[in-house]
């Protein structure tokens, strides 16, 4: 039976990170309304890259700077879905773009890389 990660990330050993996922937009009576951001909560284990992960980027992603999400919460990369933004992951002041997803369901979390954006 696998460990669920979740159950150990908590407020006492994890941080809070806020995840912004923008919505589409769409056509109400005719006319065009943007979409709106939604805030999500979580908790999250913020650590540097290994070696292999730095490695799944190429070019100027690598040089900016990347940190790994392990967090209780789904977070959604571009690649996701068509024409869809990828979510942010607020840390610290911070603004990290959520490049790569390993999707972890059986252990309750997912690990994210993230490059800094703001």
């Amino acid at each position: 039976m696998p460990f669920k990660v979740s159950d150990a990330i908590g407020t006492d050993t994890g941080e809070r990170v806020i995840i912004r996922r923008k919505t589409d937009g769409e056509y109400i009576n005719g006319i065009w309304q943007e979409g709106t951001t939604i805030i999500i909560k979580a908790i999250a284990s913020v650590q540097q890259p290994t070696k292999q992960q730095i490695e799944l980027f190429t070019g100027l992603e690598r040089i900016k700077d990347m940190k790994t999400f392990y967090v209780n919460k789904f977070v959604r990369t571009s690649n996701d879905f068509d024409n869809e933004e990828a979510d942010e992951i607020m840390w610290k002041s911070r603004v990290y773009k959520a490049m790569h997803l390993g999707e972890w369901e059986s252990y309750a979390y997912n690990i994210v890389l993230g490059v800094r954006i703001e």
